[in-house]
């Protein structure tokens, strides 16, 4: 199912409802619980072999299932860097440390189809914001946020011509 998510961005609920209906042929097409907006995308050669396999359907597994699932999974693997989160909590700001695989969820399955997508499947910025029904400001400052020190860097191997650049 997390897989699923990472092929097609669809939330967890609208995953959920695909079935042999909204999934033949070449496009999944369905209208999305959250925005009530019409989803239509091609099915990847990754998501169809996926629904192949469960005969048009997604798999039939809860969303907790998935979230506790994809941990272990990411436990395994050793995705465990520490994480500062900040929180408030009566009043106080507090900053609590968690292993990185304790903080993945089924959520981060659409933010892995926005920041493949460029690489997979050539996409611009525009396009993903298009497919996944994102606003493209708010899409570029949540996904696509280049550090300061990478672009200080380009910057600094471009004025030594260490860096070919457009003219």
């Amino acid at each position: 199912m997390f897989l699923l998510g990472c092929y097609t961005a669809l939330r967890i609920s609208d995953l959920k409802r695909i079935n042999p209906t909204n999934s033949s042929g070449e496009f999944i097409r369905l209208t999305t619980q959250k925005n009530n907006e019409l989803f239509s995308m091609p099915i990847m050669k990754q998501a169809q072999a996926i629904l192949s396999k469960y005969k048009g359907w997604a798999p039939k597994i809860s969303e907790q299932e998935v979230n506790r699932s994809i941990k272990k999974v990411c436990e395994q693997a050793k995705i465990n860097t520490p994480v500062e989160v900040e929180y408030t909590k009566g009043g106080k700001e507090l900053i609590k440390t968690f292993k990185k695989y304790e903080l993945i969820s089924s959520h981060i399955a659409g933010k892995t189809f926005i920041s493949n997508a460029k690489e997979l499947w050539n996409l611009e910025p525009a396009e993903v914001a298009a497919i996944v029904r994102k606003d493209l400001r708010t899409m570029l400052n949540s996904y696509f946020r280049a550090p300061v020190e990478s672009a200080t860097l380009k910057m600094i191997a471009a004025d030594k011509g260490q860096m070919k650049i457009a003219r």
